[in-house]
C-alpha cells in the first residue's frame, strides 16, 4: 500500500469510473454515517451515482437525529439490489464484521479497526487511529474539498464519538483532524444530536446496568434484560466506559422476538 496521502487518493480514485454505480455499505453509527458522506463527497460527479446502505437497524437516537438534522438518506441493505450497482465500498467496517458484508466483493475498504486482512483492490486499515472519519477527513483535504457543514459536522462528531472527546483511543492524527473540522461544525445541529431525545426504555436499562453491573479487574460485565433495540447495550457501554479504571466493558441484554 503506498504511503503518501496523494497516492493513496489517486489510487483511491483508480478504483471508479465515470459511468459506476456506487454502493457504500455500513453498519450505522456516527463514524460510519460520516465517513460514508466524506466517501460520497470525494465520488461528486466521478461517477454517475452514490447510494449509501446500512446493514444494521438505525435506533440509536443520536444516530436518528444524526440522519434527519444532517439530510442523510441511508437504504437498509435488505432493500438493496446488489446487481445495479458496480462497484462496493465498506467503510467503517470490514467484510468479516457482518454476514451482509461478507457476501459482497468490495471494491474499496476503509476502516480504523483491527486489520482482519479482507481482500479488495484497494483497502486503507488503519489500526491507530481512533475514527475511520479521520481518514476521511486527510483524503478530503488531500483532494483540496472544504467538506460541507454538514459533512464537517458529521465527521466531527464520528471522531468525537468513537474517541469519547479525544480520550479514548487516540491519535495525533484524530486530534489534528478533530481540530480542523470543528470550526467549519453546525455547533446547533451537534447540539441536537449529541443531546437527541431517548424513549423510557434508556432510563430503564439505565438503571438495570448500574444495578447489576460487576466489576472484575478492568472489565465491567451487565445485564440488560429485555431491551428494545440492540444499540442499547452499546449506550449502556459508553456510559460504564467512564468508570475509572475501565478498559473494557460487556453489556448482554435479550432483543423482543418482536423487533428482530
Amino acid at each position: 500500500m503506498p504511503k503518501s496521502a496523494p497516492e493513496k487518493l489517486r489510487r483511491f480514485y483508480d478504483q471508479f469510473e465515470g459511468h459506476d454505480h456506487v454502493l457504500i455499505v455500513i453498519n450505522a453509527d456516527p463514524d460510519a454515517i460520516g465517513s460514508a458522506m466524506a466517501v460520497s463527497r470525494l465520488l461528486w460527479r466521478r461517477v454517475l451515482n452514490v447510494t449509501i446502505s446500512n446493514v444494521n437497524t438505525i435506533n440509536r437516537p443520536d444516530n436518528r437525529a444524526m440522519l434527519r438534522l444532517l439530510d442523510v438518506t441511508t437504504v437498509p441493505f435488505g432493500q438493496i439490489k446488489s446487481g445495479k450497482y458496480t462497484k462496493f465500498v465498506i467503510v467503517d467496517s470490514q467484510p468479516d464484521h457482518n454476514e451482509f458484508m461478507a457476501q459482497l466483493k468490495p471494491d474499496v475498504i476503509i476502516d480504523h479497526h483491527p486489520d482482519s486482512k479482507p481482500k479488495a483492490p484497494f483497502v486503507d486499515i488503519r489500526p491507530n487511529y481512533g475514527a475511520t472519519a479521520t481518514i476521511l477527513t486527510e483524503y478530503l483535504k488531500t483532494a483540496g474539498l472544504k467538506p460541507p457543514q454538514t459533512i464537517a459536522t458529521a465527521l466531527f462528531y464520528g471522531i468525537k464519538s468513537d474517541t469519547m472527546g479525544l480520550i479514548r483511543s487516540t491519535s495525533p492524527a484524530d486530534a489534528a483532524a478533530f481540530c480542523y473540522l470543528q470550526s467549519q461544525v453546525d455547533m446547533e445541529a451537534l447540539a441536537k444530536i449529541e443531546h437527541a431525545q431517548v424513549p423510557a426504555e434508556y432510563f430503564k436499562s439505565f438503571v438495570l446496568a448500574l444495578q447489576s453491573a460487576r466489576i472484575y479487574d478492568r472489565v465491567v460485565i451487565a445485564f440488560l434484560g429485555p431491551v428494545d433495540y440492540p444499540d442499547l447495550g452499546a449506550e449502556m457501554a459508553d456510559i460504564l466506559l467512564r468508570l475509572r479504571g475501565i478498559r473494557w466493558v460487556v453489556c448482554i441484554g435479550t432483543l423482543s422476538l418482536i423487533h428482530i
